[in-house]
């Protein structure tokens, strides 16, 4: 028998994912503290610390990403491998890409990431997929040494490297290629948002982080080509945006309403069972 408490975390989740997919999350600030990454940065920045690193406030992060798609036409699946770059924080609404940061030159914040699901379509004009599975490892790196992608088109994290987050899907994902269309392709996923000790010491604020966050982006290049049988390997380039969630009051207000009258259903369920 399935208990109460599990019933209300299901319905908890089946709620908090139904207000992702209609957008309704806020678009929370955060606080980067770019001193964060001094174990990746040259050795010049500890004398100097004031070129290297700069703490603001965002709410978005620019990203470019590489990938590689296995279309499997026999039984309509699909996995994905490939890694993204941050290649800039904004903040605002409209957002405005915020300066003085160091990205990309003081140190680089890096993801490989790995994802699987099914998909319809045969590419004329476009395969629709909807992720089943997605992870990620979000990590710091030092710019000028960044390892050369290997053939899954990711990066390989080691010292002095700095692991910021984890994660894995946790919401509706889908993505879309056109083979043969300029629009090329798109993605939108939602995921689980683990900060680790040392995350903690680059995305400084809020101090209890944020537990989710969504990205998306357009492809600019896809090159799809025959693999074998069955198979048809795509390769992606595009650029998008990632951002932290958190319900709107309008959300936790329905969240909370629906858990408590669940509750109370249950109580008057096993008064009458009495």
């Amino acid at each position: 028998m399935v208990s109460l408490q599990n019933r209300l975390m299901a319905v908890a989740a089946g709620l908090m994912i139904a207000g992702a997919a209609s957008s309704a999350f806020a678009n929370p600030t955060f606080t980067v503290n770019e001193s964060g990454a001094a174990g990746v940065a040259p050795a010049g920045c500890s004398i100097f610390p004031s070129l290297c690193f700069s703490t603001f406030q965002a709410n978005q992060m620019g990203l470019n990403y590489l990938s590689n798609v296995a279309l499997n036409t026999g039984n309509g699946t699909f996995s994905e491998s490939g890694s993204l770059n941050i290649t800039s924080f904004l903040n605002g609404n409209p957002e405005i890409t915020v300066s003085g940061t160091h990205i990309n030159s003081t140190y680089s914040l890096l993801a490989n990431f790995n994802g699987a699901g099914t998909f319809t379509g045969n590419g004329s004009p476009s395969f629709t997929g909807t992720f089943t599975s997605f992870s990620f490892t979000l990590f710091l790196a030092p710019t000028s040494q960044l390892s050369a992608l290997d053939a899954n088109k990711q990066y390989t994290i080691a010292s002095p490297d700095i692991v910021v987050a984890t994660g894995g899907q946790n919401g509706p994902g889908q993505a879309h290629i056109f083979p043969s269309s300029p629009a090329q392709g798109d993605f939108h996923v939602f995921n689980s948002f683990l900060i680790t000790p040392d995350g903690k010491n680059f995305f400084t604020q809020p101090v209890d982080f944020y537990v989710a966050f969504d990205a998306s982006g357009n492809n600019n290049s896809t090159s799809c080509t025959p693999g074998g049988e069955n198979l048809l390997n795509c390769a992606l380039e595009g650029g998008g945006k990632a951002q932290f969630l958190v319900p709107e009051p309008g959300t936790l207000a329905l969240l909370g309403g629906s858990i408590l009258g669940l509750g109370l259903i249950s109580r008057r369920r096993r008064k009458l069972a009495a």
